[in-house]
């Protein structure tokens, strides 16, 4: 038989070797055809907040190794469940996603939602996380975190603080640790997000906020706010003379990770496009340079371990939202 023959009479064998192989464990196959068109990202705050800004540097590399733009569309409110509700309904095809903050788990705690952030979201890759800090506007006579506490102790129900969310996010959690540690009232102000919180602060509607990085980090650096203290266990780089609230003596020290998700069901094979092509985004230069500037830090987490995360937080934030109590009765 000649060898031609031997080739074309093992054909359909090698053929099908081929797809088993592509379908064993551990060797998934990649969606061929995926994407041929943009891929659309709900974020549930403003444009031009913390999130947002860090958001479009990231997407605009990942749709270069996509081969397709990454679009971003702004769906603020309801805690940010509006974007994550708006993604749970959609096709499970890749091309309508969403971002997952702190604020997807404790808002279905809080209140009846139909949204849960363990049923309805496939995780696709952690991103990097929101660095909280407390700010004042640069006229403010608040020269220390010592001194808003004791304007808080001096004048009970008038220290009004700003936040990008309502009760139970992160920045209200760390609020609401320093005003049970000094016996204070310190009442939240919520906002949609960091450009409407930034305007009510410059405009003296507010003693105090406490926002991220992201939106703090150029008031600052400009001169037009003071940064007082920020959330994290150690001082950011990026402003090295200002204290954390955990070596003020608070118990406090909390992040605020972010990444992308998509509705319930999505086919393996397109999560690991997608992940990959984020993955390689955070691997950028610009996209890192980006990350610091915000005063952020990649916190990268895989499918997997991604999912283990929100498991771990919303099991942690039940624990916290009760202690508070913020959490909604059965």
């Amino acid at each position: 038989m000649q060898r031609r023959t031997v080739v074309k009479a093992l054909l359909p064998a090698i053929q099908a070797a081929v797809a088993v192989a592509a379908a064993a464990p551990g060797l998934p196959a990649r969606a061929a055809s995926f994407p041929d068109h943009p891929i659309r990202i709900l974020l549930g705050y403003p444009a031009g907040g913390t999130t947002d800004v860090v958001l479009r540097q990231i997407a605009q590399a990942a749709g270069k190794h996509l081969g397709q733009p990454v679009l971003i569309e702004n769906r603020p409110g309801a805690g940010s469940t509006i974007s994550l509700l708006a993604a749970k309904n959609a096709a499970p095809d890749g091309y309508t996603l969403s971002i997952s903050t702190v604020a997807a788990f404790t808002t279905p705690i809080q209140v009846e939602s139909p949204y849960d952030p363990l049923r309805d979201s496939t995780y696709i890759v952690r991103l990097t996380n929101v660095t909280y800090g407390v700010v004042v506007p640069a006229e403010s006579p608040f020269k220390s975190f010592k001194d808003l506490v004791e304007f808080a102790r001096a004048h009970p129900g008038k220290a009004f603080y700003g936040a990008p969310a309502g009760p139970g996010n992160t920045a209200d959690v760390g609020m609401s640790a320093v005003a049970a540690k000094e016996k204070i009232d310190l009442t939240l102000v919520p906002f949609k997000g960091s450009a409407d919180l930034q305007q009510a602060l410059l405009g003296d509607q507010l003693s105090f906020a406490a926002d991220g990085s992201g939106a703090f980090g150029p008031m600052v650096r400009g001169g037009k706010e003071r940064l007082l203290a920020v959330f994290t266990d150690k001082r950011m780089p990026l402003f090295p003379e200002v204290p954390s609230l955990k070596e003020l003596g608070y118990a406090v020290s909390l992040d605020s990770p972010w990444g992308l998700v998509g509705p319930a069901g999505m086919k393996p094979e397109v999560v690991a496009v997608l992940h990959d092509a984020f993955k390689k985004a955070l691997d950028e230069p610009a996209v890192l340079a980006a990350i610091v500037a915000a005063g952020q830090a990649e916190l990268y987490l895989g499918p997997a371990d991604y999912r283990k995360y929100a498991i771990e937080e919303n099991d942690r934030q039940l624990k916290i939202q009760a202690r508070l109590g913020l959490a909604r009765k059965p």
